[in-house]
């Protein structure tokens, strides 16, 4: 669970390349996860790369959202050319959903309670 609750703070840290470049070469990315042994180091570098991606999408500029934005290695496409708005809400936001929806079924299996997100859990609706 550890390297997926750091796979979903990296994604944070896309959010700046995401929203100001039009380019994003994989090849030349490089994520310091840090320590993941402890929840706390996880939840730390949460912390700042959504501060982080928080100032890329206030400082983003509306304009530049149907610039076409590719995803390579080196050279070699890893998606196809998309308008960048396309690329923030399947790319980033939906990416985020479904790791999201990972971690709640991950913590929910191992006996873990979950809090709600848009209401009520499962759990609390079936206390009436």
């Amino acid at each position: 669970m550890a390297q997926l609750a750091s796979h979903i703070a990296e994604v944070y840290n896309w959010y700046d390349a995401t929203f100001s470049q039009d380019d994003f070469d994989m090849s030349t990315y490089r994520y310091d996860k840090g320590d993941i042994s402890k929840i706390s180091n996880i939840l730390q570098k949460f912390e700042e790369n959504l501060a982080k991606a928080k100032t890329a999408i206030e400082q983003s500029d509306e304009s530049q959202y149907m610039n076409q934005w590719t995803m390579h290695a080196g050279g070699s496409p890893l998606m196809p050319p998309m308008p960048k708005v396309q690329v923030i809400r399947g790319f980033l936001f939906n990416h985020l959903y479904h790791h999201r929806g990972e971690m709640i079924a991950h913590l929910r299996a191992s006996g873990n309670k979950v809090p709600g997100l848009y209401g009520p859990t499962y759990e609390q609706s079936q206390k009436s």
